[in-house]
């Protein structure tokens, strides 16, 4: 079932989240939103970037992460427990530019970004324990995903500088979040996976 969602509007989400309650409780949550455009902060001429674009990239991808998982966390708390006392997994989307800069492409406010939805993640999976929900993030590196198919002229460009030669398949990334979703990680919280085919390695 789609149900179109704004993650910055708190009716939105709301509403999205209403939906899936008409199906059961809501045991599992994962925030994997797209976001905006990207600026050097310094361009050749060496004019900054404006101010308003990193606020709006920090607000899209940690803001916006940060409304889904408070909304989403209130709801998987009025569930009853399960046999091992769990409530229920939130998963968040960082990015291996959370843990390194790769530069030239990635600039200031989306490493920023991505690097505070790690942290967030951390600070929200001691906050929820008592409620035994966990929380824990993926941290993808290049995906083919439909976002990064359209530049193929810079896939030669990344594909030597990871360790297997390639570029990850958008199934993939899919089994880490199932595995993070399963009881298979049910004593895992506040971790995140970095899943890039060795390029953080280098």
């Amino acid at each position: 079932m789609f149900v179109r969602t704004d993650v910055l509007s708190e009716t939105s989400v709301a509403a999205a989240l209403a939906r899936a309650e008409e199906h059961g409780p809501v045991r599992i949550a994962v925030v994997a939103h797209g976001g905006t455009g990207s600026q050097r902060t310094l361009d050749r001429e060496n004019k900054p970037a404006g101010q308003e674009l990193f606020m709006k990239v920090l607000t899209v991808f940690l803001g916006g992460t940060y409304n889904v998982v408070r909304l989403a966390a209130a709801s998987v708390a009025k569930s009853q427990p399960l046999a091992e006392g769990e409530r229920g997994v939130i998963i968040t989307t960082a990015s291996m530019s959370g843990h390194i800069i790769n530069t030239p492409q990635q600039v200031g406010h989306y490493c920023a970004s991505k690097a505070a939805v790690i942290q967030l993640t951390k600070a929200m999976a001691v906050e929820f324990a008592p409620y035994n929900i966990r929380v824990n993030s993926v941290s993808p590196g290049y995906i083919l995903t439909e976002l990064v198919e359209p530049y193929a002229e810079y896939h030669p460009l990344w594909e030597p500088k990871i360790p297997l030669g390639r570029l990850g398949r958008p199934e993939e990334l899919v089994g880490i979040y199932v595995y993070l979703a399963s009881d298979a990680s049910s004593y895992m919280t506040g971790s995140d996976i970095v899943i890039d085919g060795g390029y953080t390695c280098w």
